[in-house]
Order: structure tokens, then sequence, then C-alpha cells
């Protein structure tokens, strides 16, 4: 899951006495435990009083023993929304064991302590606060510009962002695979190599820049960068995979068929790589029957695949099962334009192309 998506890491149990106790430890769980017996005490106290409207004071418990027992299931402190209702409930116990009385009533915050104390906070907000949230709207917005096809504009957006927020390795990782895409490899290594330094575990941006390496042929240097990734993480697909590309190329077929299986049992009906990569190894070794069904689940798992649906149509053909090629071979075009010149060279559709007039129409023979 995480490999999928780089920016959700997991940061929380959901559970505020695991997180306690696992970022405080003892000493957290005892004065979490000393701050219950205080409140138990309280309001104890408090609906033995007759000035206490005990109502009030059970609202107020009842109140404070659902937030106690949601805390198992949900972050309760660390949202805002929750944590202000606490705060709330806390302050009226607090309130209701205080009275009016002008005895209990704080001392005034002099001027001259709260001016410099309202600069510090000032200049500590717009470091941490206003500076990453003014990053993360830029970064939404280079997001949109990319889901409307308005490449560079996102880039734009996504580096805004940055100089808001240089820390943000979600818009470095994003922009590494934007130039990955447009196969500026020089562009997306350095981006991922930024990422890294500020999130130093994330395997996604090894992977890519690993990927960045294989295609400019530095096959040594990407598969240094994998083994990284087998070392964060033995289970992950996307490294599993390209180890298992550079050993095919490389003419290690047994050893790539071994990677791809791998990653395929982990990934399972969810990604196509393993299944393509396996079409591929399959056919190289003369395996056809296994290649098209590598290629057919392909895609079933992601019908948007014109190459895997190019690679079932040609497949069918080589197996004996013309009749079978022409849907594969339409889905294919209609997804993408450019495979119907390759289908109208493609030496294995010749008799295709001779015999069925529905194959001839597909790659506009007859006009």
């Amino acid at each position: 899951f995480n490999y999928r998506n780089p920016g959700l890491q997991v940061e929380h149990p959901h559970n505020e006495y695991l997180n306690v106790g696992g970022e405080l430890g003892l000493l957290g769980l005892l004065t979490l435990l000393w701050l219950v017996v205080r409140i138990v005490r309280l309001s104890w106290n408090l609906a033995g009083r007759p000035e206490v409207n005990r109502e009030v004071v059970a609202g107020v418990v009842g109140g404070l023993v659902a937030t106690a027992a949601y805390a198992h299931l949900f972050y309760v402190v660390h949202v805002p929304a929750s944590a202000m209702n606490l705060a709330i409930l806390l302050g009226m116990l607090d309130g209701m064991d205080r009275g009016d009385g002008r005895e209990n009533r704080g001392r005034p915050i002099r001027l001259t302590y709260l001016l410099p104390g309202l600069l510090v906070l000032s200049l500590l907000s717009f470091e941490y606060f206003l500076r990453p949230l003014v990053g993360e709207i830029h970064y939404h917005l280079g997001e949109r510009e990319l889901r409307k096809g308005r490449v560079e504009a996102g880039l734009r957006q996504l580096g805004r962002g940055l100089e808001w927020d240089p820390y943000s390795y979600l818009a470095r990782y994003r922009r590494a695979e934007v130039f990955f895409g447009k196969r500026r490899y020089a562009e997306t290594m350095r981006e991922a190599e930024e990422a890294l330094k500020i999130h130093p575990q994330m395997e996604a941006a090894y992977v890519i820049m690993a990927g960045a390496y294989l295609h400019v042929g530095e096959e040594a240097k990407a598969k240094e960068i994998l083994m990284k990734v087998i070392t964060l993480n033995p289970h992950s697909p996307p490294a599993l995979t390209n180890l298992g590309v550079l050993a095919a190329r490389q003419g290690r077929i047994a050893e790539a068929e071994a990677l791809f299986l791998k990653a395929k049992g982990i990934v399972g009906p969810r990604e196509i790589a393993p299944y393509t990569n396996l079409g591929k190894t399959y056919e190289m070794t003369g395996r056809i029957r296994e290649a098209l069904e590598m290629y057919e689940n392909a895609v079933a798992i992601k019908p948007q695949a014109a190459s895997s649906w190019y690679n079932v149509a040609r497949l069918r053909v080589l197996v004996g099962y013309p009749a079978g090629a022409y849907e594969p071979l339409a889905r294919a075009i209609s997804l993408d334009e450019a495979w119907r010149p390759r289908a109208a060279r493609e030496p294995v559709f010749d008799a295709l192309r001779r015999k069925d007039p529905r194959v001839r129409a597909l790659l506009q023979l007859d006009e």
C-alpha cells in the first residue's frame, strides 16, 4: 500500500493509549493514569455537592467516557475538533470546581508579557504553519493542472510549492514522476535524490531513480539503488520487477522469471507490471500460451492498457486463434491510435490483413 501511495506513512496506531505508550513510554502512561484518576475523583466530588447541577456533571462525565472509549479506535486528541470537545468538557469540570469566587480568578496577563509572546508565536506560525500551508496549496494546484494535462503549468505550481515549503518530499517526488514520464531522466534523478534527502526511506523515490538510470543505460547504478530498496523492504514489488527487467536484459531469464513471480504474488490482481513482464519473458522463451495468459490477466486488471490489448491480439494469432484477435486489436487502437500503423506493418497480422475485411477496415487499408 505504501509503495503505491508514497505520501501515506504509518504515523499513528489509531489508539491514543498505544500512541502515548509508543511516544512517551511508561512515564506517559502513568501521567495519563494520574489524569484519569483526578477526573474521576473530581467528578465524584462534584456530584455530591448540593450547589452543583448533577445533570450537567452527568452529561460532562458521559461525554468524557465516550471520548475515552473512542480513543481506543481513533486519535482523538490529535484531531482539532475532537480535541476541542475534550478541552471544553474538562474546562466545564474545572469551572464547576472553582466556582465564581474572586479568590479563584487568575491574575491578569500584563501587556509586556503578551506582546513578545504574540511576536514569537507569529514568527513560529509563519515558519511552521503558514509556509507549509501555502506550499500544500501550490501542490494541490499543481496536481489539478497535471490532471488536466497541463504538464508545464503543473510543474510550475509544484516548483512554487517547493519555494514555500522546501521540505515537501511529496512535491519533489511528484516532479520526479512527471519528468520520468517526459523522459527527462537527469531531472528525474535530481528530484528523486532531493526527495530522499528529506525522506531517506521513501521506496518510491529510490525506484523511480533506478528506473531513470535503467533508461540511460547505467545498469550497475540502477541495480545498486534497487538493492537499497530491497534492504528497506524485501517485498517491494516495483524493486523486484525492475530487478527482473535488469536480469532479463542481461540474459538471466530464470532469475528474471522468479523475481516477476515474486512481485506478482505480492501485488495480486492489482498491478499489471509483473504480468506484462512475465508475458515478455515467456514469449522470449517460446512459452506463447503462458505469455498470452499473462497479458489477458493484465487487461483484466487494467482495461486502459493499450499495449497489453495489442499483445493479446498478437499472441492469439501466434497460438492459432486468429478469430479472437480482432476485438483486442480494435480495443488497443481505440485507446491509442499509435497502434494502427504498427498493426498495419506487423508481420504476424499478414493473414488477417488479407482475409478479414474487419481488420482491413480497422487498419484503414482500403482507403
